[in-house]
């Protein structure tokens, strides 16, 4: 978060609490700073996306929600029930954006490791390419917030050799395509798999067919 009450950098709790340390109490300054910190996020999350939809909004710190890498990283949190709007309002230039990565999963051969020593499996180190995806699909709303875990008909379709997802439409394009995302935070390096595997470059094949006409 960069607010220029916080001098503009990403601080902890402590250090936003002890901003307003003219405060009497310690409920009054917690109270005080997060009304600062949810403005400062509103603000911020309304100039970036599309302020007058239904459509909410976060920012993702380390350990916390979705981005466990990068700290301050902000991310689009869409429900399922607004996501074929959302979609609708995701300008060409961002699918365009989207769908150049296509080429480069094609010639890429190496998308990370999972380091392994003594008997110890350590986080998983994604190729750039990947880190690249997945920031940007977090970036533009395409994980979607629903119940992907319990979601059968999902995990049927990636249980199988998936070669052509053309006949699925986008919102479930994009529900799968959370089910790869989001299961990484589970299954250590599954993200990794479903670019060794085709999984993520047929998704993105078929999203092609819904939304890259510009690009064909």
């Amino acid at each position: 978060m960069r607010d220029k009450r916080f001098g503009g950098k990403h601080h902890t709790w402590i250090d936003i609490l002890g901003t307003y340390g003219n405060a009497s109490s310690f409920p009054q300054k917690l109270s005080i700073a997060y009304k600062a910190l949810k403005d400062a996020l509103s603000s911020t999350m309304k100039t970036i996306y599309h302020g007058g939809s239904r459509i909410q909004y976060r920012t993702a710190f380390s350990g916390i929600w979705y981005f466990y890498k990068k700290d301050g990283i902000t991310v689009m949190n869409i429900h399922l029930e607004d996501l074929s709007g959302h979609l609708a309002e995701i300008t060409q230039d961002q699918w365009n954006t989207l769908f150049a990565v296509i080429p480069e999963i094609e010639n890429t051969t190496y998308f990370g490791e999972i380091p392994f020593k003594d008997g110890i499996i350590y986080p998983a180190t994604w190729a750039k390419i990947v880190d690249r995806f997945h920031e940007y699909v977090y970036e533009i709303g395409l994980v979607v917030d629903f119940d992907w875990p319990n979601w059968d008909e999902g995990k049927q379709i990636l249980s199988e050799e998936i070669t052509d997802l053309s006949e699925y439409s986008a919102v479930t394009l994009c529900k799968l395509l959370t089910c790869s995302v989001r299961s990484d935070r589970f299954v250590e390096g599954n993200l990794i798999a479903h670019f060794e595997n085709g999984t993520i470059l047929t998704i993105l094949r078929a999203l092609k067919k819904h939304y890259g006409n510009s690009l064909q």
